[in-house]
């Protein structure tokens, strides 16, 4: 695959269909919104855990008791979000945590009684998710997943560690299109994070440079009109931006209580080398794959979107460019 041009082309743009249009063949946008519609998905098939809970017990399961770190590593988690998850299943009384018996000094996570009762018609509800997305795109799907696995297992991105085999097909985790298509919004913040040190955006904070890059201004509820965020979101991601100098806001004319938004010259000076290093950052985690390989997983997922999307509180703006 070619490596990104170092000085990206500036678009124009006549409508905001036209600008979010340029968000739909992003793969990273795509499985962002891959990300919300398992979750919301899982939350109808299995009412006792969430997906990423879901996905810690499921690894106990079928592997047996293992350390917090293992565990993290296990499930391509950085440990202090494996901590939290974990943390939460202890207070539901759906893990534990007993001494090794080789190493009193190390505590390996167990399911409780009542959490292993559960376990199969949590992996049901699992499966049948993976089922799903799988009838959203059933020509490309295989292929697709073939690509998710490698990309997933690739050790050299900026990603957490996550001790799989791109051979090994017999897991919960390495054949689960909910999983390996999060991994890869994983790899591709981490990668955006190590290259844009110091600059402090995130991956959503530089799309809302890109709408104000393009766009004269934007309210908080355009915003989520638009990306399909809820407004708390919307919230945490504009006060970042404005902290740090790059966005700035009015009252609205019209409306004293809503705040009108712009880009700051500060925001302006920073978005193309951001800009540069999202485009080094995808061509990194695709350096193995082809041009055509890249265009079947941006399809896939956008048949995938197309076909749950609707099912979202904050559809956004996508559920009406991909159904025209």
């Amino acid at each position: 695959m070619k490596t990104a041009d170092p000085t990206p082309t500036v678009r124009h743009f006549n409508s905001d269909s036209e600008l979010m249009r340029h968000f739909l063949a992003k793969p990273g946008f795509l499985a962002a919104r891959i990300d919300q519609i398992c979750t919301v998905l899982f939350a109808d098939l299995c009412d006792c855990v969430t997906l990423s809970q879901a996905e810690l017990i499921l690894l106990i399961d079928r592997f047996g008791p293992m350390s917090q770190i293992q565990l993290a590593r296990s499930a391509g988690n950085d440990k202090s979000t494996t901590a939290y998850i974990v943390s939460n299943l202890e207070k539901a009384g759906r893990m534990i945590r007993k001494p090794s018996s080789t190493d009193r000094r190390v505590s390996l996570v167990h399911l409780s009684d009542d959490m292993s009762a559960e376990v199969g018609q949590l992996r049901s509800g699992f499966e049948t998710l993976q089922q799903k997305l799988q009838e959203a795109a059933p020509d490309t799907y295989q292929q697709f997943l073939t690509i998710l696995i490698k990309l997933g297992c690739d050790s050299e991105t900026a990603a957490p560690l996550w001790l799989c085999d791109a051979k090994c097909t017999s897991t919960d985790l390495t054949v689960a299109t909910s999983f390996l298509s999060r991994r890869l919004l994983q790899s591709l913040q981490a990668e955006c994070v190590v290259r844009t040190k110091g600059l402090g955006i995130t991956l959503r904070q530089f799309s809302l440079l890109f709408l104000l890059r393009h766009r004269a201004s934007v309210t908080q509820g355009t915003f989520s009109r638009l990306f399909g965020l809820d407004p708390s979101t919307c919230a945490v991601i504009m006060n970042g931006l404005e902290k740090r100098g790059m966005i700035a806001w009015e009252r609205s004319p019209s409306d004293k209580r809503e705040r009108v938004y712009t880009i700051t010259p500060l925001g302006l000076k920073t978005f193309p080398e951001y800009y540069r290093h999202v485009l080094e950052a995808q061509a990194f985690i695709m350096r193995h794959h082809s041009e055509e390989e890249l265009d079947l997983v941006i399809e896939t997922l956008r048949q995938m979107v197309r076909r749950y999307n609707s099912r979202l509180r904050y559809p956004g703006f996508v559920s009406e460019l991909l159904e025209a």
